[in-house]
């Protein structure tokens, strides 16, 4: 696909996700999946990729808590 990569930790209760392109089809099926199941302070962060993923390219993605 092309849209980023997935590394699972050695522990297997983490991981990390990057992506290639600032938006790409991934990271907003991504951020619509997880919104509305982060916690404090990791919501905060997911807000600000919201707002400026809505301002930046238009996209009408609720905040949710």
């Amino acid at each position: 696909m092309g849209g980023g990569n997935l590394f699972i930790r050695a522990n297997g209760k983490s991981c990390r996700i990057t992506f290639k392109k600032k938006k790409s089809d991934l990271l907003l099926k991504v951020v619509q999946l997880i919104n509305g199941y982060m916690r404090t302070p990791k919501i905060e962060a997911l807000h600000r990729l919201i707002t400026r993923l809505n301002s930046k390219h238009n996209t009408n993605i609720p905040l949710l808590v």
